[in-house]
């Protein structure tokens, strides 16, 4: 979906939106994965180059350190995001009024 001027890059059910700062209640997180796939076991993550923060609410940011990151994953070509901050969004599905995150 990233196209020159992009502001969002999409694999699978991760999308990735540029904004131009950070909230300022982040938590560092512990590690790169971005989304865990829970029918297959596999994980969107960042291998190296960026830094990843959860906000209260459960929301993520990822921020890119070099000139580029690559995100990463075993079913979803590997897309490369440059240097900039993030917001992660993970696509939700419905379900009869009980709408919950897509299961990868």
């Amino acid at each position: 979906m990233a196209g020159t001027g992009s502001r969002m890059w999409r694999q699978g059910d991760v999308l990735l939106i540029a904004v131009d700062t950070l909230p300022e209640d982040l938590t560092a997180a512990r590690d790169l994965v971005v989304a865990h796939g829970e029918a297959t076991g596999h994980s969107h993550r960042f291998e190296a180059h960026a830094r990843r923060f959860v906000d209260r609410r459960g929301r993520q940011f990822i921020e890119v350190l070099a000139d580029r990151a690559a995100l990463v994953h075993e079913e979803h070509g590997t897309i490369v995001l440059p240097r900039g901050l993030y917001r992660v969004q993970i696509q939700r599905e419905y379900s009869f009024g009980d709408p919950r995150p897509v299961a990868d």
